[in-house]
């Protein structure tokens, strides 16, 4: 055999044929084949082999037909273009290789299979181009690969006289049709074209609903087939991957009444799946004893049934209308469709079924039998309650003596001696222990409940309460004001999560008030007012005494005393509690009146003996009333600015009591002086012994009453005293040595010196003249 070897850039444009016996080896080479061209590979060897990363480019008229064997042992896709067709044409055909191939148009045809090696692209995978199709005019079988449809139209696959072999179980590997579906307009409708290894066609048809939410362009949907054995016991093996039984949901194999056939159903890259039909296609030799099948379905009553992984059973009763005459099942509305399908019958036994009515442990549980059964009719009942006890009736009534989850069993059987039996843990439930606490049993005063009820397992849902006075409330706290003194009661009923409930009562005195009394006068400001509480109690004694004085001041002493400092009103709170903890308070305006502020000035000042009338000024505020005392014996006066005279020297205290209309006065006291007034005149020259007896000796003359103390000294010219004297009525007469010496004629000095009673010194210097 010659194979022909590229190893350069070759471009073909008109019809190119390889001969008989030779293949074709893209050793690393760039194959074109531009519009209307074909690259024909035949002979017996007649491959296509692809290797060193050599690459075709097809345009859209251009073909590649091989007669034999597609080989890809490079590690790329081989088609650079997503154009132009490959046509396997001749006997049993293999495309295989060690990468697979990303076709864009393959044409299959020929009277021979063509056989999957390797998974394998058709639809165009470059540059994620989607429009070529797989065109089925032989037969292809996946051999446990996975044939990947890249075009997302449903026009994708062409078939014509072929169709696609997917009939490998799980042990062999799945045969899987892979359609990259994508974002799918609405009602699209996916025919998978499979057929049977004896050329029975069984399509699968999914039509699309709705397009669902993908990731990136890749959502996709995949479909693999394959039937079972027919045997008796067990039949419908082996089972898809991940399913560990065939049973019903009576735990019953199920295997007779199903067909010989599993679909497994897969998809990925969806956020949100689309919405999907199905249609199930098949072999009626599957159900029927025409292929030795055991089953002893009828077929008009095939519905699709999926396996749930999650409960590991088939998920009972099935979905789909049957058409035994096309061999279909149509199943609709599907959401949760990914996973293993089978065509099965609703098996006609008992389906058993009840409900209880009371789930509390210390009530009754009434029991109802909610079994039926497709055909014929139940005849039998066996309860199991869990505890021990049983019970044959229909709808039995039992009482459990404790708390706790029971596994309760009812088994059902028919008049056709089938039976079935279903478990379903029932729980009598804890009862919650109703309690409470109350504070507060005053009256006119809210009365304060707090559930302190508990449950071992379950919440409390509802609280309710039901006081003796006919009234009720709601609530794990809650407050109520009885209208009335002496005995009261409450019922406490709580409920938990499940319905249980309990009730508790408790009964209890409301108390009377104690009274809060005191008395408050109005005041002037800077006064001191006593508090004595005059409050009690009809009930009990009084324990607790308060005092809030609205400034900065409070007490808790029965009585107490508070000092006014400025006028204002005052809120006086009283605040009583008796032994009960029962409250009174009572709340009094203090008034605090401004009291009038005396002065007063006077004029002259200082004032002497020779002008004694003084005149009064007053300088008081907030004053219309006065009063004055002027200290000199009773002599008063109530005008605001009197004058007064005063009839001797001396000292006087002259008060004002000023006075206003809220009767708050005030006192002031000021002194006033009347000066004894000292007035000296000096005579300039006297005559001793002269012809009268004025001017005869000298000394001072004028106002001296107000005198104390007295001196009188003569000097000579040259500084020697002469005369002294401390008698102010002793005058120096012109002599010295006690009258014995007359002084010659001229002029003398003299110094005299007077204290007034105000202890003022007084000083007259002078000269004076002696004449004889």
């Amino acid at each position: 055999m010659h194979r022909l070897k590229w190893s350069s850039f070759i471009l073909l444009s008109a019809l190119a044929t390889l001969g008989k016996s030779q293949g074709l080896i893209n050793n690393g080479a760039s194959i074109v084949v531009k519009n209307d061209a074909f690259l024909v590979v035949s002979g017996k060897a007649g491959n296509f082999t692809n290797q060193n990363n050599g690459t075709v480019n097809v345009n859209a008229r251009g073909y590649i037909k091989i007669k034999a064997n597609w080989s890809n042992l490079a590690n790329n896709s081989v088609f650079v273009s997503n154009s132009g067709t490959v046509i396997l044409y001749g006997d049993t055909q293999y495309i295989g290789g060690f990468y697979p191939t990303g076709f864009y148009n393959l044409d299959l045809t020929g009277g021979a299979p063509k056989v999957l090696n390797i998974n394998t692209f058709v639809g165009g995978v470059y540059n994620y181009s989607r429009n070529g199709r797989l065109i089925l005019n032989s037969t292809l079988i996946l051999n446990s690969n996975r044939l990947i449809i890249n075009n997302p139209k449903p026009s994708a696959v062409y078939k014509g006289i072929g169709y696609i072999i997917s009939e490998t179980d799980p042990i062999s590997g799945y045969g899987t049709m892979q359609w990259n579906i994508r974002g799918s307009n609405n009602d699209s409708l996916y025919i998978f074209p499979f057929g049977t290894q004896n050329a029975t066609y069984i399509p699968t048809v999914l039509n699309v609903k709705s397009a669902g939410i993908q990731i990136m362009d890749s959502g996709y949907l995949s479909l693999a087939t394959y039937p079972t054995n027919a045997q008796l016991n067990p039949n419908n093996r082996p089972l898809p991957l991940g399913v560990n039984n065939f049973q019903n949901k009576y735990n019953v194999e199920n295997g007779p009444q199903a067909l010989d056939r599993f679909w497994v159903l897969g998809g990925d890259q969806f956020i949100t799946l689309p919405d999907i039909d199905m249609v199930f296609s098949y072999r009626k030799s599957e159900w029927d004893a025409t292929n030795s099948s055991t089953n002893t379905i009828l077929g008009n009553e095939l519905k699709a049934v999926k396996y749930d992984p999650t409960t590991q059973k088939w998920q009972y009763p099935g979905n789909g209308t049957s058409d035994p005459v096309l061999n279909r099942v149509y199943s609709g509305g599907m959401k949760n469709y990914l996973g293993n399908w089978v065509l099965s019958e609703n098996p006609y036994c008992p389906i058993p079924d009840f409900t209880t009515l009371e789930k509390c442990y210390t009530v009754p549980f009434f029991f109802k039998d909610e079994s039926t059964i497709p055909r014929f009719s139940i005849t039998g009942w066996t309860w199991d309650f869990g505890d021990g006890q049983l019970s044959s009736v229909k709808d039995p009534v039992h009482r459990y003596e404790n708390p706790g989850l029971y596994p309760v069993m009812l088994r059902v059987f028919s008049d056709k001696g089938c039976e079935d039996s279903v478990i379903y843990n029932i729980e009598a439930f804890t009862i919650p222990v109703a309690d409470y606490e109350y504070l507060d049993t005053c009256y006119k005063t809210p009365t304060s409940f707090k559930s302190t009820s508990t449950d071992s397992k379950y919440l409390l849902t509802k609280t309710d309460w039901f006081f003796s006075d006919g009234t009720n409330s709601q609530g794990s706290s809650v407050s109520h004001q009885f209208a009335f003194v002496g005995n009261q009661f409450a019922d406490l009923i709580v409920e938990n999560s499940r319905g249980c409930r309990d009730t508790m009562r408790q009964s209890f005195i409301i108390q009377p008030l104690p009274f809060a009394r005191f008395d408050v006068e109005p005041i002037c400001e800077n006064t001191t007012v006593d508090y004595t509480s005059a409050s009690g109690s009809p009930s009990g004694i009084i324990i607790a005494y308060k005092w809030n004085f609205h400034n900065s001041f409070s007490s808790d002493l029965k009585d107490t005393s508070v000092f006014y400092s400025k006028a204002d009103n005052y809120i006086i709170k009283h605040w009583v509690q008796n032994q009960y903890g029962c409250e009174d308070s009572i709340e009094k305006l203090l008034l605090v009146k401004q009291r009038a502020i005396a002065n007063f000035d006077f004029e002259p000042k200082p004032a002497t003996i020779s002008t004694p009338i003084i005149r009064f000024t007053d300088k008081s505020s907030n004053t219309s009333i006065w009063e004055w005392d002027f200290g000199d014996f009773g002599f008063t006066e109530n005008v605001q600015n009197p004058v007064h005279e005063y009839k001797d020297t001396g000292w006087y205290r002259v008060i004002l009591i000023a006075n206003n209309d809220v009767n708050c006065p005030d006192t002031i006291m000021k002194l006033v002086f009347i000066k004894p007034e000292v007035r000296v005149y000096l005579p300039n020259a006297f005559t001793p012994q002269g012809f009268d007896d004025l001017n005869s000796t000298f000394k001072p003359v004028g106002i001296l009453n107000g005198t104390i103390e007295y001196t009188l000294q003569i000097f000579n010219r040259w500084g020697e005293m002469l005369y002294e004297s401390d008698d102010i009525d002793k005058p120096w007469d012109g002599t010295i040595r006690d009258g014995k010496v007359q002084c010659q004629a001229g002029a003398y000095l003299y110094i005299i010196r007077l204290m007034d009673v105000n202890r003022e010194l007084h000083v007259y210097k002078g000269t004076v003249n002696l004449i004889r």
